[in-house]
């Protein structure tokens, strides 16, 4: 691990910054769905993205190896989300199972997003869906990340970015549904390290937001079947467990042995901070 430098702490409060200021400034009027808010909001993300115009959106290791090789990574990738997608599903499905009437009015009380997704416009949706995992990430699993990978190391950037992740849904009804964001930034990090790519991080962001629009819109996810056995939600909890702990177990495994980052933010090109180790 080096020795942390000046640009590491830039990287992290420009993506805090970056993440705060999208979620109390732009997101509200990218919601609103009016002409102006929407080209206002799609602007911020514009602004956030030529920033950040070097960011590793996808791996090397998809180019310049052989075909073999490509389809091991692949193989790998494949081999990773399916265990996290399934994890993610069943959280969310626990999720809904225990909140109570009143933390879900409490929910989208204290949120806007919630509360108009509830209502079911398209802006809420693509905001929650495209906009916020594209930010979100650029923010967290970006510049954060990067900033912290080169001060603590991997592992514990990870951990850390997840909780500063997780503060920033402070909002939220309960403790409980605030360790949420917490756990998925750690899978998101640990994927984000692991296979060298913002997009897979994105990706499962954005399938995470579309499976709690799905059950605000009174979806179930998993089979209501499952119901009539005793025990369900514990179930359901115990096979959550399993599988995240598979997609985590190589991840980590792996994320502990790549190599130190060296963090290339500087004042005049904010928009190299994702590293490219």
């Amino acid at each position: 691990m080096t020795s942390a430098r000046p640009d590491a702490f830039s990287s992290i409060a420009i993506g805090v910054f970056g993440a705060l200021f999208f979620g109390i400034v732009a997101a509200p009027a990218f919601v609103l769905s009016t002409p102006w808010s929407i080209s206002w909001s799609l602007g911020t993300v514009a602004a956030c993205s030529y920033l950040n115009r070097q960011a590793k959106w996808w791996s090397a290791a998809t180019t310049e190896r052989s075909v073999g090789a490509k389809l091991q990574w692949y193989g790998r990738l494949v081999a990773s989300l399916a265990p996290t997608c399934l994890s993610m599903l069943l959280l969310c499905e626990l999720l809904f199972r225990g909140l109570t009437s009143a933390e879900l009015r409490r929910w989208a009380g204290a949120n806007f997003v919630i509360a108009r997704l509830q209502l079911g416009s398209i802006g809420p949706i693509f905001y929650a869906v495209v906009a916020a995992p594209y930010i979100e990430e650029l923010c967290f699993r970006g510049w954060v990340l990067s900033g912290l990978r080169e001060m603590i190391g991997s592992r514990a950037a990870v951990l850390v970015s997840a909780l500063m992740f997780g503060s920033l849904h402070f909002w939220y009804p309960s403790l409980g549904m605030v360790l949420i964001p917490v756990i998925l930034g750690v899978f998101w990090g640990t994927l984000r390290i692991r296979f060298d790519s913002m997009l897979v991080a994105t990706a499962l962001h954005a399938f995470w937001n579309s499976l709690v629009i799905a059950r605000l819109k009174g979806m179930t996810l998993v089979p209501s079947v499952l119901d009539r056995f005793p025990m369900a939600n514990a179930t359901l909890a115990i096979l959550c467990a399993i599988a995240g702990g598979l997609s985590l177990a190589e991840g980590i495994w792996r994320v502990a042995r790549s190599a130190p980052v060296q963090s290339h933010v500087s004042s005049a090109r904010l928009g190299s901070s994702v590293d490219s180790d």
